[in-house]
């Protein structure tokens, strides 16, 4: 709930951040020429699906798992993950 509520408050307060350059559509003739898709790194390619990468104009956190049952898990794999990508 809480991260939804994050995440529906940044569409508020900055509705149109711009897609990233590597983020977007490299399909057609002119892409490169204009940056699109250089340094995509495609997650499933990595350990754990995972590849830390810019997915949004500004960092943004919405998802924070706390200590309580299984969200304990969550946090420890995420902890990992990024550790992993250092």
């Amino acid at each position: 709930y809480m991260a939804i509520e994050k995440a529906s408050q940044a569409v508020v307060d900055e509705p149109l951040q711009s897609v990233p350059d590597h983020l977007r559509d490299s399909h057609y003739k002119g892409a490169e020429k204009l940056g699109r898709g250089i340094g995509y790194k495609y997650p499933h390619n990595y350990n754990g699906h995972y590849i830390q990468q810019e997915y949004l104009e500004h960092e943004q956190t919405f998802y924070e798992p706390s200590d309580e049952g299984f969200e304990q898990n969550i946090k420890t794999t995420m902890k990992k993950r990024r550790s992993n990508q250092k």
